[in-house]
């Protein structure tokens, strides 16, 4: 497994844009948590898809696919509670829960074709 550092600056900025969107949209009683959990779930999903390199084809496919699945349902999550369900726990437990399952998943992944 390899890290791309140029893709990774990339990855950065594409993540700070999609939270700073969000922070615009949000609404107050939830702009800040909003704005952190948008970073840091689309720089997660993002790294996986974009920036991580694997000698495996399979790897690579398949975490790039499950990373693209991710971002989609984590943005519409994020823009879903920025704007229409102002609820801080139900948005920590909500986005909490499907960060773990993407990161579960891709360690998964990761391992077992490391072991191959």
């Amino acid at each position: 497994m390899k890290v791309n550092l140029a893709q990774s600056i990339v990855v950065f900025g594409v993540a700070a844009l999609i939270a700073f969107g969000i922070h615009t949209i949000a609404l107050p009683n939830v702009k800040t948590l909003v704005t952190i959990g948008a970073f840091t779930s689309s720089f997660l999903a993002l790294f996986s898809v974009i920036a991580l390199n694997f000698k495996a084809y399979g790897a690579k496919t398949n975490l790039r696919v499950i990373g693209l699945l991710f971002f989609f349902i984590m943005l519409a999550e994020h823009i879903l509670f920025a704007v229409q369900f102002p609820f801080e726990k139900l948005y920590v437990i909500m986005t909490g829960l499907t960060l773990l399952v993407f990161v579960s998943l891709s360690a998964g992944i990761v391992s077992r074709l490391s072991r191959q």
